[in-house]
């Protein structure tokens, strides 16, 4: 059972997402559509400035502009989502063993791990369990309280030496059968987390200070809706 909590991402302070026990709270999406990484630029190019992937699923982000170093948040709960695509978006109806789900309390075919030394989250993705195709492209969501921070599309090839020639703006280039690991840092500041004992986001370097009174949210008591 999720708690209900209020995530706000530093791309937007002023959109609201509520994620309520067992419901969640609709409410216009004004987030930048999230790009996939631009795996040819020493550039992070998500919406979200304070999410990076990293090596080998994109460069290394040192030196990037929003790379914070030492402001690693290794206290968050993200969720690796993998879809099978139709076109540019993932498909109504997915393959077998699809979509694939890794989180930080085991749940699909391998845990998802914080890595404090190296200030970063990872997890080991299998493409034989299930088994990927080459004829479908894939898409690999990160996310935290259901809001993504990031994604990249992967390109599954047959053999190695496609590897080079298939890497581009857009792919991640994986041999099919092969271990991908999907790597990935968030630092502070990327999403808030706040609970219904209400709490003080703030962002910028405290330019922008939002307070959340206690229960903020819907209560849902015998069925109605309480403001």
């Amino acid at each position: 059972m999720r708690h209900a909590a209020l995530l706000v991402t530093s791309a937007a302070m002023a959109v609201l997402l509520l994620v309520a026990c067992r419901d969640e709270l609709a409410a216009p999406d004004l987030r930048t559509p999230v790009p996939t990484t631009q795996m040819a630029a020493q550039e992070q190019t998500t919406a979200n400035q304070d999410f990076f992937f990293l090596p080998p699923m994109a460069p290394d982000p040192h030196g990037v502009a929003g790379f914070d170093e030492g402001k690693f948040d290794g206290s968050l709960q993200p969720r690796v989502e993998v879809c099978a695509l139709t076109g540019a978006e993932c498909a109504t109806a997915q393959p077998a063993g699809f979509p694939i789900v890794f989180t930080m309390d085991g749940a699909g075919p391998a845990r998802l791990r914080v890595d404090l030394s190296n200030e970063s989250y990872h997890v080991n993705w299998q493409t034989r369990q299930p088994r990927v195709s080459s004829a479908v492209n894939y898409r690999i969501h990160v996310k935290v309280a259901g809001t993504v921070l990031g994604q990249v599309d992967v390109d599954v090839i047959d053999s190695g030496a496609e590897k080079k020639a298939t890497e581009s703006a857009r792919f991640v280039a994986v041999v099919n059968g092969s271990t991908l690991p999907i790597k990935f840092r968030i630092e502070r500041g990327a999403v808030f987390v706040v609970g219904t004992a209400g709490g003080t986001v703030s962002a910028q370097e405290g330019r922008v200070t939002l307070t959340i009174p206690v229960r903020a949210g819907p209560d849902r008591r015998n069925g109605r809706s309480i403001d």
